[in-house]
């Protein structure tokens, strides 16, 4: 017995006939594909997360300094450009990964996201060392203990904010990684109706 309904019947809602005891398709899984799901919006998450976090940096950085030394540290301006080209190309990559529904293109952009996670949380590790060495080093009698106590803060403080931007990727990464296997569940189904 062949079947008559189409893909469009079964993306209308059109239950499936049955061959024998199987279905054509499965209504859980049409209802599921054809609703209105937020692959879209991660990546313009991931747009607002960089952007955000990036711009914190920079507004800390330059409370930090005097605006003079702000504009003539190459160093600081040369790092986060790079770290922020890198996060566009990762945000464009994931952007076109969610138009076009491509599997391989949402791999590259999970493992460039897992490389933040990683590299964030290796400085966030630093940090909390490179503040416990400061303290234990610098808390000597010769020198200004409430000056060691501000600058361990802002170490730890340092710290922390990676630890917070690494979570908050983690996320990001986990939600990609779900939206990856639910388009992989709809390959069926037009973009249109996504």
């Amino acid at each position: 017995m062949e079947s008559r309904t189409t893909y469009a019947d079964v993306a209308a809602g059109v239950p499936p006939l049955r061959i024998g005891d199987e279905k054509i398709h499965s209504i859980a899984t049409v209802q599921k594909c054809t609703k209105f799901n937020y692959h879209r919006l991660t990546p313009l998450m991931f747009l607002a997360f960089m952007v955000l976090t990036q711009g914190f940096q920079v507004l800390l950085y330059f409370f930090a300094n005097r605006i003079e030394n702000f504009f003539q540290n190459w160093q600081f301006i040369t790092i986060n450009c790079f770290v922020f080209a890198f996060m566009l190309i990762t945000f464009g990559i994931l952007a076109v990964a969610a138009v076009k529904k491509d599997k391989n293109l949402y791999d590259i952009a999970i493992k460039l996201m897992a490389i933040f996670v990683l590299l964030h949380t290796i400085i966030f590790v630093v940090f909390l060392i490179f503040s416990v060495i400061v303290y234990v080093e610098d808390s000597t009698p010769t020198r200004h203990q409430a000056y060691i106590n501000m600058v361990t803060l802002e170490i730890v403080g340092y710290a922390l904010f990676h630890l917070v931007v690494a979570t908050f990727l983690s996320a990001l990464v986990v939600i990609t990684v779900r939206d990856k296997d639910h388009l992989s569940q709809c390959p069926l189904v037009s973009v249109d109706r996504i």
